[in-house]
């Protein structure tokens, strides 16, 4: 997944002003609240939610929501406590030294009207499953994070080898911001002379036709062949890619 927007950040928090917490938690967002940094650190279920978010698509903790269900009298607007650490990168540093391999979370400050708050950001491991340093491997099933069994892992395993990372749909849904308008006309063009097609073949077809975008949105491996650099910067991260050709 790519990093929530500032904008669903805004929205999210606004709305726990005036309705529960929990309304807002899903498979990618998860609500913490804690009363210090060292309480942070310490918290074992807090490596499990990153393991359990890791493992299914990736997705954002925030920290500095408190529970719906410790709030009294219905004052929503109490749940935005607001959560400062004293040191974010080594926040990152502990939390990653608790996850077994080590995963690049990333963790940031963020600003809501007068309060900070603490984002951890966890991208979606592809190649291996993230578990804790004590051995337990977890998934994210709705907006709980549970213990994976060994049948389950066992599962997860073989679904790692048989992943097929270029297929994987980009967000947002829009395409029109994230592809060089100047490759799209230069490689269509040469594609419909090598196929005897008119030129006015439409786009939407000649990209459905390579597998660059799959029922109207933009896979992986469409944003490699044909994306911005910037947008290939904002939604693939830091990777290493490699391809191979056969020949005669």
């Amino acid at each position: 997944m790519a990093k929530i927007e500032i904008s669903a950040l805004n929205y999210i928090l606004s709305s726990i002003k005036i309705q529960p917490s929990e309304a807002f938690e899903s498979e990618q967002i998860e609500f913490k609240n804690y009363s210090s940094q060292k309480s942070l650190i310490g918290d074992n279920e807090l490596i499990k939610e990153i393991s359990a978010l890791a493992n299914h698509k990736g997705g954002t903790i925030i920290i500095g929501v408190i529970d719906s269900s410790d709030i009294k009298n219905k004052d929503w607007e109490s749940q935005l406590n607001g959560f400062i650490c004293d040191d974010y990168d080594e926040v990152s540093e502990r939390l990653k030294g608790k996850i077994e391999p080590r995963h690049e979370i990333e963790v940031v400050e963020f600003q809501y009207e007068s309060k900070y708050y603490t984002l951890i950001h966890v991208p979606k491991s592809y190649n291996y499953l993230v578990g804790t340093k004590s051995g337990k491997f977890c998934k994210r099933d709705g907006k709980s994070s549970l213990p994976m069994t060994s049948l389950e892992i066992e599962k997860a395993v073989k679904n790692l080898h048989n992943f097929d990372w270029t297929a994987e749909l980009i967000e947002p849904k829009s395409i029109n911001s994230l592809i060089d308008q100047d490759s799209l006309k230069e490689t269509k063009s040469e594609y419909c002379k090598k196929r005897d097609l008119p030129e006015s073949l439409p786009d939407n077809k000649y990209l459905e036709s390579l597998g660059v975008t799959k029922n109207g949105l933009l896979t992986r491996g469409g944003l490699l062949f044909l994306g911005r650099s910037e947008a290939i910067r904002d939604y693939l991260g830091h990777f290493e890619y490699r391809f191979s050709r056969k020949t005669k």
